[in-house]
């Protein structure tokens, strides 16, 4: 008990993952391994290399001896860090010997993407006076939400070149921890000091930032290779800029390159003319969809002659490749045909389609029924019922029960 009690409580800001980014392996000892549901044990280590998750900033992944680790997670209250592993058995005790081992593509990636948002965030301050609200640190980018309306590109321009300067420069990024009443605090960059047991960590970027923070960060802004602002956007009132730092900046020209290898190919021009090729496909297809419309309206007259030149008030229609809109001025047609004839137009093949219904209120009432029948559902007004269906393949019998209504309606007097 004394064993677990005295290593429980170990400073929150001063884990040894926090005094060292990149360590990627650590021996330490057990405290507590417990069993937290089927197959899954919380495990406590006196102290440990695998980052909680925290600050903006998702857990590690790692291992304890050849144990996975799934989630690092950490006590709100006393600044106890769990890591979460999955066993059929307690696989560790107290006072067991341990070597940690971080996923450092991970970690590293983390690292990146933090320290890169706490400079973005310190010349966004210092530059144009935009203080940061919340930041994100996505699966593949990242996004940092500002105190303003919008982020012009002109500015957007200068903070990217001034994060990339400073990279260039290399300059120095310093864990300090210090303790709460210590000066320095009073005149740092933030929102206000967290709700931690022990001393206060600082991370200091040479002469750009310092900010008290939990995470994992680089120890030299050349560890950041290069920030790329990607888009400036306004969330419900607020700028939101999305960017990416090392490897990922590589990930995403990479992936750019990729895309647009592939349309050069597809689209048979030079990557230059991509732009120009693009919109001359826009308006050709402004163009056909235009022409489309009129030969559908072409058609949907054509097919309403046919039905009801033989004074049939009964009329059905059914086109494989028709939809909805093609229905609708075939019903239209219809309407203005014959004010007394009821039409029952569908399309689609063997699964999904639809169907439109035009005519006499007392047969529109039978929509629903209708729309049930074939395994969908639709709605009705204006002297109109269409729907959705999952089942066209069945019409037949919807014919054959509209046949029945619409026979009992003709013969009432």
């Amino acid at each position: 008990k004394s064993f677990a009690y005295h290593f429980r409580f170990q400073p929150s800001m001063a884990l040894a993952c926090q005094l060292d980014s990149y360590a990627k392996e650590f021996t330490t000892k057990v405290v507590e391994c417990t069993p937290r549901g089927e197959q899954e044990y919380d495990v406590i280590l006196q102290d440990t290399i695998l980052f909680p998750e925290g600050g903006g900033q998702p857990d590690d992944r790692g291992t304890i001896n050849d144990t996975s680790v799934c989630a690092v997670l950490r006590d709100g209250h006393d600044g106890v860090v769990w890591h979460r592993v999955q066993a059929p058995q307690a696989p560790f005790q107290p006072g067991d010997e341990v070597v940690l081992r971080v996923d450092w593509d991970r970690r590293f990636d983390h690292m990146q993407q933090h320290s890169g948002q706490h400079l973005l965030s310190a010349f966004a301050e210092t530059m144009f006076n935009y203080n940061t609200v919340s930041w994100s640190l996505g699966k593949e980018v990242c996004t940092v939400d500002f105190d303003c309306k919008a982020v012009p590109a002109e500015h957007a321009e200068a903070l990217e070149k001034a994060c990339n300067t400073a990279i260039r420069q290399r300059v120095d990024v310093t864990p300090l921890l210090v303790a709460r009443e210590d000066p320095q605090l009073d005149s740092i960059r933030s929102k206000g000091l967290p709700e931690v047991h022990g001393p206060i960590r600082l991370i200091k970027m040479g002469d750009i930032d310092c900010n008290p923070c939990c995470g994992t960060h680089v120890g030299n802004l050349a560890d950041l290779q290069v920030v790329k602002l990607l888009q400036c956007e306004t969330i419900k009132g607020t700028a939101r800029v999305t960017f990416v730092v090392g490897q990922r900046v590589l990930n995403y020209l990479g992936a750019c390159y990729d895309r647009e290898r592939a349309l050069c190919k597809v689209l048979s021009v030079q990557p230059f003319q991509l732009s120009d090729e693009a919109t001359r496909l826009k308006k050709s297809e402004r163009a056909f969809c235009k022409l489309g419309k009129s030969y559908l309206k072409e058609i949907a007259e054509f097919t309403a002659q046919a039905l009801t030149k033989d004074q049939s008030k009964f009329l059905i229609f059914h086109r494989d490749d028709a939809d909805i809109d093609f229905l609708s001025i075939l019903a239209s047609r219809v309407s203005q045909a014959s004010d007394e004839a009821f039409l029952f137009a569908s399309g689609g093949e063997k699964g999904e389609g639809c169907f439109l219904m035009v005519g006499p209120e007392a047969m529109l009432a039978h929509g629903n029924k209708v729309a049930e029948m074939l395994n969908g559902k639709g709605g009705g007004r204006k002297g109109r019922f269409q729907a959705k269906v999952a089942n066209i393949a069945a019409r037949a019998d919807a014919v054959k029960f509209l046949q029945t209504k619409f026979d009992e309606l003709s013969a009432t007097p």
